[in-house]
């Protein structure tokens, strides 16, 4: 019950309830919204982590190690072919860096577009 200028002022019950209504629907939406910004920020980890893994394999391919001393920092040329394991080194660098660049880029602009930043 409020209390106006001149009497009590009686809210009727549908308002009430159709507030409460709009509270358990905006709840709803809210987890809905955060499970969504959770599963893009998981997807990009999984996406910049699958960058890494390409990355990682080029420049393993290009730089792998045949003698016990360079097994420890494995970075002898495994490749008969020294242009091309540069080729793979310089390529996988770019490839992995590139990608989980160009990933949170994708990332951050679509959080920005839809208002989460």
């Amino acid at each position: 019950m409020l209390h106006g200028i001149g009497s009590p002022v009686e809210i009727p019950r549908g308002i009430v309830a159709d507030q409460a209504l709009a509270e358990l629907l905006l709840a709803a939406r809210e987890r809905e919204l955060r499970r969504e910004i959770r599963w893009v920020y998981a997807r990009a980890v999984l996406f910049c982590l699958g960058w890494l893994a390409i990355a990682l394999a080029a420049i393993d391919w290009a730089a792998h190690s045949s003698d016990e001393q360079s097994a420890a920092i494995d970075w002898a040329v495994h490749s008969s072919d020294e242009q091309s394991a540069a080729i793979a080194f310089w390529g996988g660098l770019l490839l992995g860096n590139g990608g989980i660049l160009a990933t949170l880029f994708l990332t951050c602009s679509r959080a920005m577009a839809e208002g989460w930043l």
